[in-house]
């Protein structure tokens, strides 16, 4: 799925004005992957994206925080 995966350490300001240090996760993805995520995300249920979709981005995230020693 991602293409090239990073994690850095970040310190972000959140939409309340607290700081906090993070974990900033960035997922290269091609066009063509973007398009069949969004082809088959329907923001309006509840069940998508399904769960084979999902828990591959999700493996993907948390393979990176593992690589990452997060």
């Amino acid at each position: 799925m991602a293409e090239s995966v990073s994690v850095e350490d970040a310190s972000i300001t959140w939409a309340d004005g607290s700081v906090s240090d993070a974990s900033l996760v960035t997922i290269a993805i091609s066009p063509s992957e973007v398009a069949t995520l969004l082809a088959s995300y329907t923001p309006a249920s509840s069940t998508s994206p399904s769960s084979t979709v999902s828990r591959t981005l999700a493996r993907v995230i948390l393979d990176a925080l593992i690589a990452a020693g997060a």
